[in-house]
């Protein structure tokens, strides 16, 4: 079991090496997201203190969307 996990894990490292940029993407995105929703609101401290927690999972979960993708294309169709 223990040789299974340390194999799979080095073919996720391995693949993660060979596509080191496209992890960037997803966080890139994320950071841009967090740092454009005051300006989308109002940069008013008490407004963002209640809408910022739920911002930041809106953005967490595009961000995660956006990462879908390149894990089923780095499977099925390498």
């Amino acid at each position: 079991m223990l040789k299974t996990l340390h194999t799979v894990f080095y073919f996720e490292l391995l693949l993660l090496w060979r596509r080191a940029q496209e992890w960037l993407y997803p966080v890139a995105f994320f950071v841009i997201i967090i740092s454009l929703f005051p300006f989308a609101f109002s940069p008013d401290p008490l407004l963002l203190q209640t809408m910022i927690p739920g911002g930041v999972w809106i953005a967490a979960m595009f961000a995660s969307i956006l990462s879908i993708e390149t894990i089923f294309h780095a499977r099925w169709f390498h």
